[in-house]
């Protein structure tokens, strides 16, 4: 009644299967001690309750005798939010593909080749618990850049090579498709998955990312780079 008894430092495990609370709490007697005590009891959705007991013997006939009772009501679950297994849509995702012969267009007069643009790969991540599921996902920046070039092949046929900081190499240069590509030799965005880019070209940027959500333990991720075309003269 005077305060000086208090309930401390409550550190419990609760068995979902059978709703049993078992753990241990901390009572501050009034010269300033804490007490341990082992307590037992359940968990609702509703409600919270344990209990125990403990006798301190502080010489051979002084003694206090502890009783330890709680009881809190929680508050309803939340409804849980459920964050999709694929990341939010790129900033240039979606645009409009342009033919073949409007990416020619931007070739300086008299070259075979031309570099549409330079730009820093981005990473969308989630985390996930096999108990709680997925947070939601997270977009940061790398310490990759990609700088992509056009080659005239043919009469008919445009190429595609990208250069990547991390390997200070050029892919192997790939038929351009109707504005869409796929590097094949090279794991541009350093995601340890090979040859799992794809890439397409638009009046503004060309739009690179990894074909699919990458799984690493509870991490999922997957890279992308959307890099504006540098305008021709």
């Amino acid at each position: 009644a005077d305060g000086k008894w208090t309930l401390s430092a409550f550190n419990f495990e609760h068995d979902g299967t059978t709703g049993q609370v078992r753990g241990q709490t901390s009572v501050r007697a009034d010269d300033g001690r804490l007490i341990p005590v082992d307590a037992t009891g359940a968990a609702t959705t509703g409600c919270v309750s344990f209990a125990g007991q403990k006798r301190v013997e502080i010489d051979a006939i002084t003694y206090y005798d502890i009783s330890v009772s709680f009881n809190a009501t929680t508050p309803p679950v939340a409804p849980r939010t459920f964050y999709p297994a694929t990341p939010p849509a790129a900033e240039c995702e979606g645009q409009a593909i342009i033919p073949d012969e409007e990416v020619l267009a931007r070739f300086p007069r008299g070259s075979s080749t031309v570099t549409l643009g330079h730009g820093t790969a981005f990473e969308d991540r989630q985390f996930c618990h096999p108990q709680t599921g997925c947070a939601p996902w997270g977009r940061s920046s790398t310490n990759v850049t990609i700088t992509a070039n056009a080659q005239v092949l043919s009469r008919e046929k445009l190429g595609i090579m990208l250069l990547s900081n991390y390997w200070n190499r050029w892919t192997t240069v790939v038929d351009l498709n109707d504005g869409t590509f796929r590097p094949v030799d090279l794991d541009v965005f350093r995601s340890n998955v090979a040859a799992a880019q794809t890439g397409t070209i638009s009046d503004t940027h060309i739009f690179l990312r990894d074909t699919s959500v990458l799984t690493n333990g509870t991490t999922k991720s997957r890279r992308y780079a959307c890099i504006p075309i540098i305008p021709q003269p």
